[in-house]
């Protein structure tokens, strides 16, 4: 399949010998070879080519593309799901952000095919080491392995490994401490506080601030689901919430992300008049078709409503004292919380807060199943139940 020979030429009068490693491509039917400086580097390159053409994980020399070429490539394959919609915006600075940031300065010039796992772990601690999350770290290293896989394919075939998935499986990210959520005695005084008009405040904006409080710690809604909500998904009648989009912080909107996404969600008495009124007096026609936008039709900004959000923590007691404030999704993780606590079937929760199933919503809200004073409680309760032990038995009839 391959064979080594010595070769001697020279060159500006000055007599050269070295090795070369000539053997046929089955992909190409070439005959290529490799020049080696010395006969154990040809009989090692020998091998390993026979290996991969056996394994059917050769990449023929034409073929070969650096990281760099590869990542330039795939950019413009980015770009182009961008512009057909096919992907977001967020989704595509996410992407292009870690493989130009970190991928092309750590590995631009290594072949493509070559990568080893060992590379990946490297990067994934270089980018830890330059100030990443390891969480962060972890889904930028997600986002390489989408292009090996791309480059993977059988139109390009630039690699035949699966480098980045081997660092994934090996790396272990320490666990994301989890989002600080509300007590039942915080979210009251939130929902009372948030319906407060403040000298000089707008009513429309008191309305506003009430409605998007009052869906997420009421009915488990996210932000850019609430923010992406038509006219026409809130049944007054039945107390009703039909959820099928997205807004992402660059103001584009999206189906959810999975089909569980898409929901019905019911919403207690209480949200009746501030959605009507916001039906009938504030919600002002929009090329976009939402519920919720400036009094000028355009697209209300994530960061204004999050400055909302903070002023209204201050004015509840609950600023951030350490720089570490209450998230508007902790409002979310309250409704899951609340819901396990107070017995509604996991299933149940699951399908409401748009999980593909109950083993996610336990995963994230298992820490609300049960508290240690609770637990006791539950356990007492339980134990009644059984037969008392100490209490005189009927005797069984013969």
């Amino acid at each position: 399949m391959a064979s080594v020979s010595k070769r001697r030429w020279t060159y500006n009068g000055i007599v050269k010998e070295g090795w070369v490693v000539r053997y046929l491509d089955p992909a190409t039917g070439k005959r290529p070879s490799k020049k080696c400086e010395s006969k154990k580097e040809a009989d090692a390159f020998k091998r390993k080519v026979e290996r991969d053409i056996e394994d059917g994980r050769h990449i023929s020399p034409e073929n070969e593309k650096t990281f760099a070429d590869v990542a330039a490539r795939y950019a413009d394959h980015l770009e182009a799901r961008l512009a057909d919609r096919a992907i977001g915006r967020s989704h595509y600075l996410r992407e292009r952000s870690a493989i130009q940031k970190w991928g092309v300065p750590a590995i631009c010039q290594k072949k493509f095919s070559v990568i080893t796992g060992d590379d990946c772990i490297r990067l994934y601690r270089t980018m830890v080491a330059g100030g990443l999350s390891h969480k962060t770290a972890e889904s930028y290293l997600y986002a390489m392995r989408q292009m090996e896989k791309w480059a993977r394919a059988p139109s390009r075939r630039w690699t035949r490994g699966d480098a980045f998935g081997e660092a994934m499986s090996e790396i272990k990210v320490p666990p994301v401490a989890p989002v600080r959520t509300f007590t039942a005695e915080q979210v009251v005084r939130l929902l009372s506080q948030v319906s407060q008009r403040r000298p000089k405040g707008h009513v429309r904006h008191v309305v506003f601030m009430e409605c998007v409080v009052g869906l997420a710690a009421l009915c488990g809604m996210r932000m850019g689901e609430i923010m992406a909500l038509a006219p026409g998904d809130i049944d007054l009648e039945n107390r009703s919430i039909r959820v099928g989009h997205n807004i992402t912080r660059w103001r584009e909107r999206k189906d959810t992300k999975t089909r569980s996404g898409k929901r019905v969600v019911s919403f207690p008495e209480r949200l009746v008049k501030p959605l009507s009124s916001w039906l009938t007096e504030h919600a002002v026609p929009n090329a976009a078709g939402l519920l919720f936008s400036k009094a000028d039709g355009s697209i209300l900004a994530h960061s204004s409503v999050r400055a909302s959000w903070l002023a209204l923590l201050d004015r509840c007691g609950m600023g951030a004292t350490d720089g570490n404030h209450y998230h508007f999704h902790a409002l979310r993780h309250f409704h899951a919380s609340w819901l396990l606590r107070n017995n509604m079937p996991p299933a149940d929760v699951a399908r409401l807060m748009g999980h593909s199933h109950a083993g996610i919503t336990l995963r994230i809200y298992t820490h609300a199943m049960l508290d240690l004073d609770n637990a006791r409680q539950h356990i007492d309760r339980t134990t009644m139940l059984l037969p008392d032990a100490t209490a005189p038995q009927m005797a069984l009839s013969a």
